[in-house]
């Protein structure tokens, strides 16, 4: 299998930037299409129930104006004292009456509507519409909460007031009858004032889902343009070295990359010729020392002295021939080996070995070595001379 090449820091560099771009740009563009749509949701909703409740009221008070113009044409109204809820019964009981009080298509199917009046014995008597007929029944308060969703609403209604009930499932608009203690409420259920918000729904996820879309191309052409400038920058200081000093400006972008790319064609600039006076000073320095170097070596290859260069270790690095003929080894044969072995030295009394070595002493101390001036030092050679 072939060895996967890893990417230098410059490319990680590259693919960190844009993936940084690249999810900011994905980040807002979701947090806006959210926000977006919740606002939009919301606010649909709102608008919705308050077209609903007007709509109800303006329902409202339209059916109550033409129940009264109704009853007044029928005689039925406070004429009629203990007659009144029958009179009432007839008169909505007519195809006039019903047509105008049962009908809920301009509301919708869910509307409830109905007539309450207060008895004298703290009931309350309800006409309504059911099963294709008008009814008429008398119950207590409790008894027509649990009946119908807009008691709370009559019973504002019955002392003569007209308004507006929001309850947590209904709205309900209550409209008093003049002369009469008997109110009118037209109900309908909150879910059918949000008709259509699901229908909305669908279409907001549609459009955000697309706004989404569109944000995940436009941020990463958007990732790339940021980018594209830092890019070449990088390709160009990636071709710097010695001898390619080129390096043109290239970015016009008006931001802090072109600022970059000014600064990096200056510090080229200023290398190029750093690195030119440093060329022609290192060609002089390695001359000079080329030439030192055969000086010296003509001189070790001559004189009759014989001369070991050693390292800190202890170990040979060098020797001239008047060393090599002195102890009687062959050319090179020193090299690498131990001081202390190649060149053992000893008095008439003694051999130094080990750390009295006079060489040892030198370089754990890093003092130079004097001979005694009562001491003669001798050094044994290979043939034992």
């Amino acid at each position: 299998m072939g060895k996967t090449k890893k990417p230098s820091p410059s490319e990680r560099a590259q693919h960190s930037l844009l993936r940084r771009v690249t999810l900011t740009a994905l980040y807002f563009s979701v947090v806006s299409s959210i926000a977006m749509g919740i606002a939009a949701y919301v606010s649909t909703g709102a608008l919705l129930e308050r077209r609903a409740v007007d709509h109800l009221s303006l329902v409202a008070s339209q059916r109550r104006d033409a129940l009264v113009d109704l009853l007044r044409a029928s005689r039925a109204s406070p004429d009629l004292h203990e007659d009144t809820v029958s009179g009432m019964v007839a008169t909505v009981a007519s195809s006039e009456g019903e047509s105008l009080l049962w009908e809920t298509m301009s509301i919708g199917s869910s509307a409830e509507m109905f007539l309450a009046f207060r008895n004298t014995d703290h009931t309350l008597t309800f006409i309504h519409h059911a099963d294709a007929k008008i009814l008429t029944e008398q119950m207590s308060l409790p008894e027509a909460s649990a009946r119908f969703s807009g008691t709370e609403a009559a019973v504002q209604g019955l002392y003569g007031a007209d308004g507006m009930h929001t309850g947590k499932e209904f709205f309900s608009a209550f409209r008093a009858i003049p002369g009469m203690q008997a109110t009118l409420v037209l109900s309908i259920p909150r879910s059918a004032a949000r008709t259509g918000i699901e229908a909305f729904s669908i279409f907001l996820a549609g459009v955000t889902a697309f706004i989404l879309g569109a944000a995940s191309i436009l941020s990463v052409l958007f990732a790339h343009g940021i980018t594209r400038s830092i890019h070449s920058l990088l390709r160009k200081v990636g071709k710097l070295s010695p001898g390619h000093w080129a390096f043109p400006r290239t970015i016009r972008t008006g931001d802090e990359v072109e600022l970059l790319d000014a600064v990096v064609a200056d510090l080229t600039l200023r290398l190029r010729d750093t690195f030119g006076a440093m060329e022609g000073e290192i060609v002089a320095r390695t001359s000079a020392l080329k030439k030192q170097f055969m000086q010296d070596r003509a001189i070790l290859e001559t004189i009759e002295h014989g001369v070991i260069l050693f390292d800190v270790a202890g170990n040979i690095t060098g020797a001239n021939p008047a060393a090599e003929r002195l102890l009687c080894v062959r050319s090179g044969s020193l090299l690498k080996k131990d001081i202390a072995e190649c060149l053992p030295l000893r008095t008439h009394r003694k051999t130094f070995v080990g750390s009295q070595h006079p060489v040892a002493r030198c370089l754990a101390k890093h003092q130079r070595f004097h001979q005694r001036p009562d001491t003669h030092l001798c050094v044994v050679r290979t043939d034992r001379t």
